[in-house]
């Protein structure tokens, strides 16, 4: 489980990546998904996607592009914090991180296949 400063250093990530590579995202209300460990838009809208480092496109729903965010974030922040030297953080981003791909077994076919195109 991630503590109160990781849920907010996470939300910060992941809206930042949300305004990258959500096309029109200009805001908006998300909630803290506890077992997926996983900031994730409220509602059921489609988002159309891209992330330019490996030239994905596609469209997900709210809780796959907020699964797929928030695992890129906390990989991300995982590897900060091991280059800082903090293995106690490494781990914890690590376990936010695979709470996230736990998560992502219960998507639909389709969505998990963007899923996991978004990460690769």
């Amino acid at each position: 489980m991630v503590n109160q400063a990781m849920k907010l250093k996470l939300e910060m990530v992941v809206y930042y990546l949300a305004s990258q590579m959500i096309e029109g995202y200009s805001g908006g209300c998300w909630k803290f998904d506890e077992k997926a460990c996983a900031w994730i838009p409220k509602g059921n809208e489609k988002h159309e996607v891209s992330n330019c480092n490996n030239y994905f496109e596609g469209v997900m729903d709210s809780f796959t592009v907020g699964l797929a965010l928030s695992a890129l974030a906390s990989n991300h922040l995982s590897w900060a914090a091991h280059d800082k030297g903090d293995m106690a953080s490494c781990r914890a981003w690590n376990d936010a991180y695979n709470s996230a791909m736990v998560a992502s077994e219960q998507l639909s076919e389709g969505q998990a296949g963007l899923f996991y195109s978004f990460l690769d």
